[in-house]
């Protein structure tokens, strides 16, 4: 059980609760003492973080050479600078694995099939038209995003606000 007094958070300048969740997480994961992130996973989300930046920018026809050129940057500065972001997403990764275990927290079926819907609802989309999408991966990533609200949940109901 996630004890209360494990996370503070100090409610001055937020406004939305997606914010509120994320620095929420953030706090958790920063008590993890005896955490490392594995340099291999903390390469891999960077290079996670790239692949997400371009697609982005291929919707405008644009490439990460092209983003470089723009931005007066390189590519190993684009690493770089995804860096202490990739590292957190590799913490909060391995925040969530924790409590949801700790907390006997799992992605349920009906959590699988409520969040497909909600996918394919968001993005005008029938299941059957999803069906070529969902591997292995698609499937971890809902699985994980299920976990990631659960996990959220448990923390926001155990924390501590300060003004």
């Amino acid at each position: 059980m996630i004890e209360p007094q494990q996370v503070t958070i100090y409610c001055a300048a937020y406004d939305g609760t997606s914010g509120l969740s994320h620095r929420l997480l953030r706090q958790a994961a920063d008590t993890m003492d005896d955490f490392t992130p594995n340099p291999a996973e903390i390469s891999k989300a960077v290079e996670e973080q790239l692949d997400t930046m371009s697609a982005q920018l291929a919707q405008n026809n644009l490439t990460l050479d092209d983003y470089c050129k723009f931005s007066n940057s390189t590519l190993e500065q684009l690493r770089e600078d995804a860096r202490p972001g990739a590292e957190e997403a590799v913490r909060i990764k391995a925040l969530v694995r924790r409590v949801a275990q700790a907390e006997d927290l799992h992605a349920h079926e009906e959590d699988v099939a409520q969040a497909l819907s909600e996918i394919c609802r968001a993005n005008h989309m029938t299941m059957e038209e999803l069906q070529p999408y969902y591997d292995d991966t698609f499937a971890a990533a809902v699985e994980y995003s299920i976990l990631l609200a659960k996990v959220t949940k448990r923390i926001r109901e155990s924390a501590i606000l300060e003004q």
